[in-house]
């Protein structure tokens, strides 16, 4: 699947994870903990993980290695109901494209609206 049809099948994801925080009173506005998770394309050569963590170090991530240590989850805090936050999410598909890395979806903590 090329870069553009991995980012519109995320776009699509995206809306479903918004849709189901809604569902349990979150707007998705208010800022918390978002995870990324990321792992080494097996299908080509992979950047290290030292050297993906210097490519994101742009977007505030903080980086720590999955429970099984075959991937990384990238943190930061921010919301998750903008197009900012959709454009950010296509950047890092594009970065892990790029560095032989796949990108593997979000998740955050649901926060009711205040």
């Amino acid at each position: 699947m090329d870069l553009a049809a991995r980012q519109r099948g995320q776009a699509e994801r995206n809306r479903m994870i918004r849709e189901a925080l809604a569902g349990q009173g979150d707007d998705g506005r208010r800022v918390r903990q978002v995870s990324h998770y990321v792992f080494p394309d097996l299908a080509g050569e992979a950047a290290s993980d030292g050297a993906l963590k210097d490519a994101v170090a742009g977007y505030g991530f903080t980086a720590r290695f999955t429970a099984a240590g075959d991937g990384l989850i990238l943190e930061h805090e921010r919301e998750v109901a903008s197009a900012a936050f959709d454009a950010e999410v296509a950047g890092l598909i594009e970065t892990m494209d790029q560095m032989g890395w796949q990108y593997d979806g979000w998740d955050c903590a649901v926060l009711p609206a205040e």
